[in-house]
């Protein structure tokens, strides 16, 4: 019996955690994630914090874009914007552009901040 759960258990890793996997660094993933992150906050369960990493770590790819001088920046930010609103304007541009949930939470990222806070 023991033999049995384990084997069990070892495809279940094999085959289903990669495929969950595969599905993090979409705009689906991140669609769901931040919204944990707005219902929860900073409290919230992985996909919440899991959201509020990703949205860090896409600012500090921008504030190093801005300080190289060969980088282009893609979206000038103003320096008072919280981390909700950064979350609630990602959450509405995968909102309005389902058909792209499957591409890059990365790109999709870039392409809503930049629709908002263009530089100029």
């Amino acid at each position: 019996m023991k033999f049995l759960i384990a084997v069990s258990l070892f495809l279940l890793v094999v085959f289903v955690a990669p495929v969950h996997c595969d599905d993090m660094g979409t705009g689906h993933f991140l669609l769901n994630a931040c919204k944990a992150f707005l219902a929860a906050g900073t409290k919230g369960d992985f996909n919440a914090g899991y959201c509020l990493g990703f949205i860090h770590s896409n600012e500090q790819e921008e504030m190093v874009r801005k300080v190289s001088d060969t980088a282009k920046k893609i979206y000038c930010m103003p320096k008072d914007v919280t981390d909700e609103q950064l979350a609630r304007v990602f959450i509405k541009y995968l909102e309005a552009h389902p058909e792209q949930l499957h591409l890059a939470a990365s790109q999709l990222i870039w392409m809503a901040y930049s629709n908002v806070w263009r530089c100029k």
